[in-house]
């Protein structure tokens, strides 16, 4: 995940360039990733400076959630609620 510029300044001066906002792939093992912003929802799509994240189980309910660290401002807890089923 990526997003924005660290100077302030930077994004005052130069309104007519647009800032990336966050990222999301998803590494498909041939060599290739897909872009996942749009099934990534909201949260990940939402306008921040972020500078890195980890991956867990915050809330401690099997699958794997996201912090992500923002500049200037409190991180980000992307839950996972997506319900997977299987069949079989």
């Amino acid at each position: 995940m990526t997003a924005g510029s660290v100077y302030r300044k930077w994004k005052k001066r130069f309104r007519s360039i647009r800032i990336k906002t966050r990222e999301l792939f998803r590494n498909l093992g041939n060599g290739t990733f897909e872009e996942l912003i749009e099934e990534a929802g909201p949260g990940v799509a939402a306008a921040h400076c972020s500078r890195g994240c980890a991956f867990g189980d915050f809330d401690n309910d099997g699958d794997i959630d996201i912090l992500i660290v923002n500049l200037s401002e409190a991180p980000s807890l992307l839950r996972n609620d997506v319900s997977v089923t299987t069949t079989g």
